[in-house]
């Protein structure tokens, strides 16, 4: 069975440590062998691999002292440690290096995060604000045109009531000239009936005159008639005859004049009735039409008053809205400062954590240093042949 002289020295080396942590060398050597398997810098693997291992700082100068036996060489202790110690300063001086760049690189991120969030805040504040502006823009444009809709209503309403009122006006107009045409047709009919009545009762005293001489001249004539009676027998028979027909005639005539009356009587009470149901019903349509208008006139103050409450109510919202608008300005401007202030705020806290942070790793740093050089008093003694003004440990 060959076995690799590497894995060989390993095993030898490993055998003759008596520490209690062999075993996490042996793992380690064996990863390194694993990882590196060039001699040429399998050395400083391994250097590598004992500063970044948890053992005591003897058990480390004694695996280096064996490694250096088993490759030959009689080394010292002092130059074994020397060694170490320039690989623990290197490992040491790359750790700050790397600290160092991953904090100024850390800064860089945070500025650059910084300044991302800063941009972000004022691009969605000025959204904001430009979504705001479209708004008042567009409640403005709401108001101008709720106020050109009041105007068209109010002048529409005002054309439509003068209209109605001029053609109820011109209707009353027509139906009392109507009425008075009426009521002057009747008055005419009226004295033409009263004209006809004062015709027949001067016809009836003009007979009745008539008469009483017929009667005058048949009671003078039997006077004569007695003086001169024998001699004229003939003349008596006419005048009887004669006296006979008036009498028929003048009872005709009163039979006609009583028919006239009672006619003329009728006319005139069917007249004055015809006359006062037109009358009446004229007054009744004049009525109606009174109260018809009335309730139009009462509709059209009604429509009117609510017409001038709706008017009220919407200048009261556009009022409201202007207010509203108004707040908005004021809000979005109080906003938009208090977030610039804010993002100010935050920057500074930002900056302050991280020269806390900073502050932190330098004290973490010194720390270590500190428990390092604790730990090594042959470091404690080389640290004070080294250290300058330039250079700390």
């Amino acid at each position: 069975l060959q076995i690799d002289p590497d894995a060989k020295t390993i095993f030898d080396f490993v055998r003759q440590i008596s520490s209690a942590n062999r075993m996490k060398i042996f793992d380690k050597l064996c990863q390194t062998r694993q990882t590196q398997p060039k001699p040429e810098i399998a050395e400083l693997r391994l250097l590598d691999s004992l500063v970044g291992l948890e053992i005591p700082w003897t058990d480390k100068i004694e695996v280096l002292k064996l490694l250096n036996s088993e490759e030959g060489g009689q080394v010292g202790q002092e130059e074994v440690e020397e060694q170490f110690l320039e690989a623990v300063f290197q490992r040491e001086y790359e750790l700050l290096q790397r600290k160092m760049c991953q904090f100024v690189k850390q800064r860089i991120q945070l500025k650059n995060l910084g300044t991302l969030t800063k941009d972000y805040h004022i691009g969605r504040l000025t959204e904001e604000l430009k979504a705001l502006s479209a708004s008042v823009q567009s409640k403005d444009a709401e108001i101008a045109e709720l106020k050109k809709q009041l105007a068209e209503i109010g002048q529409k309403h005002q054309s439509e009531t003068l209209a109605m009122q001029a053609t109820h006006q011109k209707a009353l107009s027509a139906n009392l000239e109507e009425l008075q045409v009426c009521q002057q047709k009747n008055v005419d009919q009226l004295q033409e009936h009263q004209a006809i009545q004062q015709q027949l009762r001067d016809s009836l005293a003009e007979l009745q005159g008539q008469l009483q001489t017929k009667d005058l001249e048949t009671s003078k004539k039997p006077t004569e008639a007695q003086i001169d009676l024998k001699t004229d027998d003939t003349l008596v028979k006419n005048l009887k005859q004669t006296i006979k027909q008036k009498s028929n005639r003048i009872s005709e005539l009163e039979a006609q004049m009583e028919e006239m009356e009672k006619n003329f009587s009728q006319k005139i009470k069917s007249a004055n009735k015809q006359l006062s149901e037109e009358e009446e019903s004229k007054l009744v349509a004049i009525e109606e039409i009174s109260a018809t208008y009335q309730k139009m006139h009462e509709k059209l103050l009604a429509n009117q008053n609510l017409l001038q409450e709706e008017i009220e109510k919407q200048k009261a919202t556009i009022q409201g809205q202007i207010s509203e608008n108004l707040a908005l300005k004021e809000e979005v401007q109080r906003h938009v400062a208090q977030n610039f202030k804010k993002v100010a705020e935050d920057q500074a806290i930002q900056i302050e954590e991280l020269k806390t942070q900073a502050a932190k790793l330098m004290q973490t740093l010194e720390q270590h240093n500190k428990q390092f050089l604790d730990t090594n008093p042959v470091l404690q003694q080389i640290m004070k042949v080294f250290q300058k003004e330039t250079l700390q440990f």
